[in-house]
């Protein structure tokens, strides 16, 4: 008869975030049935969080009492700080340039940040968030974010800014829930006028992936659906409804 084991104890060797944190990542517990292809889901999910430069996730088969397997997980520490530079010339942008910021630990929890700076002589933009992992740290998320925006075509200029904080969960396999809003400022200057608007803006996103690859997607399935909106009660200057789906296959 063949035998059957299961996961034994789960040890990580590391010293880079809080061990509650990484043992959130986990979809397996010590005395569930042994499943070799959870542990390659785990490392494939650890190096994709960004935190790491190398993981390791290794069965310790020869170590097995009473046929539990214990697990090994050993992680290097990717470097904090990630710099971005890139410089290029567009007939409709003239010179570009732009500068990017990720600091992949901010703190021990997890907690990221990072900002892209684009510069040209039609547009210029930057944007920022800083990020905090919650629940399920795989899909769920709260975040707080801030943008700058500035669009000149020499007729027509128009200043955005934008100030955002939104938290995604994951209510059930397979769905990611957003609910967010958003506090936006919007000045412009034309030929002949001139003005500027308020916003307040809740709203709520939906959204579903399957594919047979995440990465390599040779068969899957995109769907988002996106509502939002504002009244004047809220402090906005306008009110509004909004509904956008989309899906790709």
């Amino acid at each position: 008869t063949q035998t059957r084991y299961q996961f034994g104890s789960i040890r990580f060797t590391q010293g880079i975030l809080d061990e509650d944190l990484l043992h959130r990542y986990l979809d397996f517990n010590g005395g569930d049935p042994y499943n070799a292809n959870q542990l390659v889901d785990l490392e494939n999910t650890l190096y994709d969080t960004d935190y790491f430069a190398r993981v390791e996730v290794n069965d310790q088969r020869a170590e097995a009492t009473n046929n539990e397997v214990p697990v090994d997980v050993v992680l290097t520490a990717a470097p904090r700080h990630r710099y971005t530079f890139g410089a290029g010339y567009g007939t409709d942008t003239g010179p570009r340039g732009s500068a990017g910021w990720n600091h992949r630990r901010v703190n021990t929890r997890g907690h990221r940040f990072k900002s892209l700076l684009k510069l040209s002589e039609v547009k210029s933009s930057l944007v920022s968030a800083y990020t905090i992992p919650i629940r399920n740290p795989r899909t769920d998320r709260l975040e707080a974010s801030a943008s700058w925006i500035d669009e000149n075509s020499g007729e027509f200029e128009d200043e955005t800014w934008t100030i955002g904080f939104s938290q995604t969960v994951s209510r059930r396999p397979g769905w990611l829930e957003t609910l967010y809003v958003n506090y936006r400022t919007d000045s412009y200057v034309a030929e002949l006028s001139s003005g500027k608007s308020e916003i307040v803006m809740p709203g709520v996103t939906w959204s579903r992936i399957a594919a047979d690859d995440r990465v390599f997607t040779r068969l899957g399935l995109r769907f988002s659906l996106d509502i939002r909106g504002s009244n004047k009660e809220l402090g906005s200057d306008v009110q509004f409804l909004q509904i956008t789906a989309g899906a790709k296959a």
